[in-house]
């Protein structure tokens, strides 16, 4: 009798012992066919016998690779052993294959269900949800994005033309699909809202690129395999943040400009901008040499420092990254930017906002294996003497660094001092960091189209009346032949001479204009003058004889009045 049929009448027959002798045997000889060899796979698991099942069902794939009886049941096999990877995988091609089986199409959508990819489960199910709790909560308003908001998106737009989309086919398989076409605003906005997952080419024709990423994540196949395992999954989970987070911490203790985004439990990406588009194995070097100097991974836990080109056989093929802050398609989930603690970004468009590019000769140095040129700026004894000496300046200075938003008036006063007195514009950057609405690109626009000249002391008071009635804004220069400004407490130098008040230089309008702010200058001065005066008065009447020194004069009280005298 046939090994197979003796099997399976023994089995029948309750001589489970017998029975199994036979198929350990008997399973495995050549020249069967698939159908024998997926009959073996069979009794092996009536027998108890999972492993060996799985050898028979792969030795009628190897025999035919597109056996169906071989693919669903070695599929469904894997899914009961955990293996949620290999059972997904082997489902899918069975499906393409017999599109009605509805009861592997449920087998296949419980794996997505439980790999949390909503999204494929509903692919597969076009008309069916799951059913979900009504709870009453606060309500979720869908967030409008103005071409402001898309700002920070422009560096993914300095790439190669085109991009792509991963869409989700009947099986709730992720594919790319890719576009000729030019990324523009409406997509980005698609994209952010969740309509749809981008992703972008950042190597251009000439094989530059001003966007960089490197990754920090577990191996997705290894989580798959053990998806039953929820402490595992929590291990790893924690695993990764806390690698994750403290690659942030160092980061930032080196200077280095770059945000967080949480793309899964288990996957994790730094972003940093470049200042000027360099090449790629420039920028390949980079992210390999600031590898170097991050915490070293454990537990398992991998860093990608190079996510852009993959081999393709004896060469190179450019890779589709997906945009940042997107919706995957297959868990629904949206990628978040996270702090050094962990938690979300508040506002993480803002975070893009404001974030530093990073300069040609900080790569290079990164490069050498020496630590960024850039530092976190602090200021100068100048730029002290400068606040000192300014208290209008002083003010509104703290203001920025309380997080207040500035006027326009506020920051063109900012930019004609410090943006003059700092070339590099760190420190004015520094100072503007914490408003609200503080654009990095934008200042550094704003910063190269500085005029030459300060801000003088004139147009202080005439924009800031409260401050400089508060804070006494009248300082007195020695040297006159330049206009007065704070800038030269620090450097004169910078501040050119007055113009000569005619008609020839200033015209009509502006002689007027300065005529009446020189008039209420005279009465504000008047008032201050008379109040001193009567001050000074009444301390030198009880102090007998005694002058008070100020600078190269002294002041007395003789014959009852106060005079200003030459030593």
């Amino acid at each position: 009798m046939n090994p197979l049929a003796l099997a399976e009448t023994l089995l029948a027959q309750g001589e489970e012992s017998r029975a199994r002798d036979i198929v350990l045997k008997h399973r495995l000889l050549s020249a069967q066919t698939p159908e024998e060899y997926v009959a073996w796979g069979r009794l092996c698991e009536e027998l108890a016998l999972p492993q060996q099942a799985l050898e028979c069902y792969q030795k009628a794939l190897s025999v035919s690779p597109n056996e169906p009886l071989a693919l669903r049941a070695l599929g469904l096999l894997q899914f009961e052993l955990g293996d949620f990877e290999a059972a997904r995988r082997l489902l899918r091609r069975y499906l393409a294959l017999d599109p009605e089986d509805e009861e592997t199409r449920k087998a296949l959508g419980n794996i997505y269900l439980a790999l949390g990819e909503k999204g494929s489960y509903q692919a597969l199910f076009p008309g069916k949800t799951r059913p979900r709790l009504k709870i009453k909560g606060p309500r979720l308003f869908p967030r409008e994005f103005g071409q402001g908001d898309l700002e920070p998106f422009i560096p993914f737009l300095t790439g190669r033309p085109g991009y792509a989309e991963i869409i989700l086919d009947d099986y709730g398989q992720a594919r790319f699909q890719f576009h000729d076409a030019p990324l523009d605003y409406e997509l980005l906005r698609a994209h952010l809202k969740g309509e749809r997952y981008l992703c972008f080419f950042p190597i251009s024709h000439d094989l530059k690129q001003k966007v960089a990423s490197l990754q920090i994540f577990f191996p997705l196949r290894i989580l798959r395999r053990q998806a039953r395992e929820e402490n595992f999954l929590r291990a790893k989970q924690e695993l990764c943040l806390y690698i994750a987070t403290r690659a942030l911490r160092k980061l930032r203790a080196m200077g280095i400009p770059c945000v967080l985004e949480r793309l899964s439990p288990w996957g994790y990406r730094f972003w940093f901008i470049l200042k000027e588009p360099l090449h790629f194995l420039t920028v390949k070097r980079f992210l390999r040499a600031l590898e170097e100097k991050l915490p070293y991974p454990e537990g398992g836990v991998r860093y990608d420092s190079w996510v852009f080109t993959a081999p393709r056989g004896l060469d190179w093929q450019e890779v589709a990254v997906p945009l940042p802050l997107g919706v995957h398609p297959t868990t629904r989930q949206r990628s978040l930017l996270i702090d050094d603690e962990g938690e979300p970004v508040v506002n993480p468009l803002l975070s893009f906002k404001k974030l530093r590019e990073i300069s040609t000769n900080e790569v290079k140095s990164i490069c050498r294996g020496k630590g960024p040129n850039w530092q976190e700026p602090e200021r100068p004894e100048l730029l002290a003497k400068l606040f000192d000496s300014c208290p209008v300046l002083k003010a509104i200075v703290s203001k920025a660094e309380a997080g207040r938003k500035l006027t326009r008036e506020e920051k063109l006063a900012l930019f004609l001092t410090i943006g003059l007195l700092d070339q590099e514009g760190s420190l004015l950057h520094q100072v503007l960091y914490p408003t609200p609405d503080y654009r990095y690109s934008r200042v550094e626009r704003q910063r190269k189209g500085l005029p030459p000249n300060p801000i003088s002391c004139y147009k202080l008071r005439e924009w800031f009346p409260d401050l400089a009635a508060v804070y006494s804004c009248h300082c007195v220069f020695e040297k006159d032949i330049r206009y007065p400004s704070p800038v030269l407490h620090v450097a004169p130098s910078l501040v050119p001479p007055e113009e000569p008040l005619t008609l020839e230089h200033l015209g009509p309008k502006e002689l007027a204009r300065r005529y009446v702010f020189y008039l209420q200058e005279k009465e504000r001065l008047e008032e201050k003058i008379t109040l001193i005066k009567r001050e000074l008065t009444l301390y030198l009447s009880q102090k007998t004889g005694k002058k008070l020194s100020a600078g190269n004069y002294y002041v007395e009280l003789k014959d009852g009045e106060l005079t200003v005298k030459k030593p």
